[in-house]
């Protein structure tokens, strides 16, 4: 096939995951759990936290949907999460 067409034939292919592919929660529960971190304190939650950290937040979501997330997986979401 190289030989007839030439380069045409290579196309660049997009690899890696799709955007949001294989993520441990759904975009609903993102949403939900931004939501608390914009409005509430950890304290209010019973949480034993003073601000929101990446292990109160990893700990908010065990409680809440019974997902556990390591800390490295909690820093991507916070980054995206901005």
């Amino acid at each position: 096939m190289y030989k007839k067409e030439g380069a045409k034939c290579l196309k660049e292919k997009k690899r890696g995951r799709k955007l949001g592919e294989k993520r441990q929660l759904t975009p609903a529960q993102e949403k939900e759990i931004r939501n608390i971190l914009i409005d509430k304190m950890p304290d209010q939650r019973k949480l034993s936290f003073m601000l929101w950290t990446r292990a109160a937040v990893r700990q908010l979501i065990q409680e809440k949907y019974n997902i556990a997330i390591t800390l490295r997986n909690m820093s991507e979401y916070l980054k995206r999460w901005g």
